[in-house]
């Protein structure tokens, strides 16, 4: 049976040399070419019908329980939880089905125990609920109940919700008949906790969150979304933004989680992007996919999971580095079909709407035109710059044979038919949305390692935004990108004057290499033209950039800095920050213009600040709970 890459690589050769395809007069002639090809071909059903196979037997799974089982009662908690994770993960394998269910249900229901006993009562929550989702009516559910009632008082949380935990428990209890006498201590115990003195509310903040200059509502009071024939969309800001102000905090429109091409395995949920933590939840339908909540399980099943489960099973069996970035921008325009029903697309509205593409639409627009929220984002996604003109025929051909074989690919998940004329209709718009997401992308990036030192970013994925889109690419940026889980942030990193451009970067900069070099690379890639600021100024890379500064100056940042990095060090991050704001404040009414090597000090402070802060943030929603 042939691989998705084999599938491709063979339809990709045998419509290659046909008429259609070197001629390329007609888009629809090329995809309807290629669907006679991919309907001929029977080992993509084969894909479909393999990620069914259930291989691993029954009595390795209950291997890993017994084990699990054992370390629980020896108080090793930690191998104990490692062990009921794997137990969870191959029973969603087991060859044996009914007794696989009832296994994935009892290794949730034990891992919750144990991650109690670890006081991770977060965490615990999460299995819990796993756990009721495969009940069949188990008559150990009230115990389920009351380890909720007593994480959500550990927690601190509202005594109503735990003392209706405990009421669901004792009811329970009695249909499962477990005697009087056990009844009555239930009562007992439950009335003693209840009466315990309460725990605080664990905060939900961290230094991201409590950060005053973080105000995520004045995003559109602060810029305007504008339009020029040259630049296209991008914003300019209302008013003067100052060093460290937030200028977009932005959930994606679609966004994907790359795996490793070495352990075959998620680099962060597969669904929200944050770190998976110690009890990460499997995917039920795709080996090697995980998620950081029985939350996020839900969310992916509901929406797109079940529809790229054929590709991305193949995808993870084979996963190479080469094929990393292309399979990423593959997966965004099948997610970003699948946002929708495809009745959706089959209406008059959503048929018309796919045939254009209006350049100058913007997100704001759908509050004045009071579009519905589904043709809202069907007209952004095909307001994307796509540079389909300005592509090689050949990278056509092979986004459309892709696009094909994912339309092929959502007819065996039934969320479109398989007649000929919706298929065709389908891989015209995932062909589309592959030339235009593959422009407007953005790589998402998670801390690492140690900040001590250089910031040790890792790419965990990509991911799609309606406001950060917007900004143009500057070999100068006036803005720094972060990401807490798949969100964005972009924080201003010196003084944005009213009016002026806000801009992003591609990550070529004027300091790494000459104004030649940063076009080239950026007309082969990108398929522009760059004229940004530093471009038309050509200016200079970084040994050359200008150090001197007014007299005096030099003592008064040395002090800043000094008192940043007694902040970092002591773990004052929020005091850390400050500085470096008044430090690139105090550059800028100093009449310093950039470039200068001081606001690449500055900048750089500022982004281990705003990175460590994220950091903390991840690590406070894993220890959170911990009590």
């Amino acid at each position: 049976m042939a691989t998705f890459p084999e599938i491709y690589d063979q339809i990709l050769k045998s419509v290659s040399s046909t008429r259609e395809a070197q001629d390329w007069s007609s888009t629809s002639d090329v995809i309807a070419l290629i669907l006679s090809k991919v309907n001929q071909h029977q080992d993509l059903e084969k894909l479909a019908r393999k990620i069914r196979d259930k291989k691993v037997p029954k009595f390795m799974c209950e291997g890993f329980r017994e084990k699990a089982k054992k370390s629980f009662q020896d108080k090793n908690y930690e191998l104990a939880l490692a062990l009921y994770s794997k137990l969870i993960e191959f029973s969603h394998e087991c060859e044996d089905e009914p007794s696989g269910k009832d296994l994935i249900y009892q290794g949730f229901c034990n891992r919750s125990a144990t991650l109690f006993r670890m006081g991770s009562f977060r965490e615990c929550l999460e299995d819990v609920e796993a756990a009721l989702c495969h009940s069949k009516g188990n008559k150990a559910d009230y115990l389920l109940h009351e380890r909720k009632a007593r994480c959500l008082l550990g927690l601190g949380s509202d005594i109503r919700q735990a003392e209706e935990c405990f009421r669901v428990s004792l009811e329970l209890a009695k249909q499962a008949q477990v005697g009087a006498q056990m009844l009555e201590a239930m009562e007992k115990k439950m009335k003693q906790f209840l009466d315990s003195p309460r725990k605080e509310a664990v905060p939900q903040g961290s230094q991201i969150s409590s950060l005053s200059v973080v105000n995520m509502a004045s995003m559109e009071q602060n810029t305007d979304i504008c339009y020029e024939p040259e630049l296209g969309r991008f914003l300019r800001a209302r008013r003067n933004i100052e060093p460290g102000e937030v200028v977009i905090f932005e959930d994606p429109l679609v966004a994907f989680t790359q795996c490793d091409a070495q352990t075959k395995k998620s680099k962060a949920c597969h669904h929200c992007m944050n770190s998976l933590g110690r009890a990460p939840f499997p995917s039920p339908i795709v080996k090697g996919i995980y998620f950081c909540s029985w939350t996020c399980v839900q969310s992916a099943l509901e929406g797109y999971h079940k529809h790229e489960a054929i590709i991305l099973s193949d995808y993870v069996e084979h996963l190479n580095m080469e094929i990393s970035s292309t399979s990423g921008v593959m997966f965004l325009a099948l997610r970003a079909v699948v946002l929708r029903p495809w009745a959706f697309y089959m209406s008059p509205d959503a048929q018309e709407i796919a045939k254009n593409s209006d350049t100058q639409f913007t997100v704001r627009d759908q509050k004045d035109e009071l579009l519905h929220r589904d043709e809202a984002e069907l007209r952004f996604l095909t307001s994307l710059v796509d540079h389909e003109s300005h592509s090689d025929p050949s990278e056509r051909l092979q986004i459309a044979v892709r696009a094909v074989i994912l339309a092929k690919s959502l007819a065996f998940t039934h969320y479109v038919h398989h007649a000929e004329g919706e298929l065709e209709f389908l891989s015209q718009l995932l062909y589309r949305f592959q030339l235009s997401i593959a422009y407007n992308i953005h790589s998402v990036y998670h801390v690492g390692g140690n900040i001590s030192g250089d910031i040790p970013l890792e790419q965990v994925g990509s991911a799609l935004y309606k406001e950060a889109v917007y900004l143009n690419h500057s070999c100068s940026p006036n803005t720094s990108r972060f990401f807490l889980g798949n969100k964005i942030i972009l924080v201003a990193k010196r003084v944005i004057n009213k009016g002026e451009e806000v801009s992003n970067n591609y990550g070529i900069h004027h300091e790494q290499m000459s104004r030649d070099q940063r076009r080239s690379l950026l007309r082969n890639k990108y398929k522009f033209e760059c004229g940004c600021e530093a471009c038309e100024r050509d200016l200079p890379i970084l040994p050359q950039i200008p150090i001197s500064l007014p007299k005096g100056l030099g003592k008064q940042l040395d002090r800043l800095l000094q008192s940043y990095q007694r902040s970092f060090q002591n773990g004052d991050l929020t005091q850390a920050r400050m500085e470096c704001e008044r430090y690139l404040k105090k550059l800028h009414r100093s009449g310093v213009v950039s470039p200068h090597k001081n606001y690449n000090f500055g900048s750089i402070a500022l982004n281990s600040c705003w990175w460590a802060m994220i950091a903390q943030e991840s690590e406070t929603k894993d220890a959170i709970g911990h009590l």
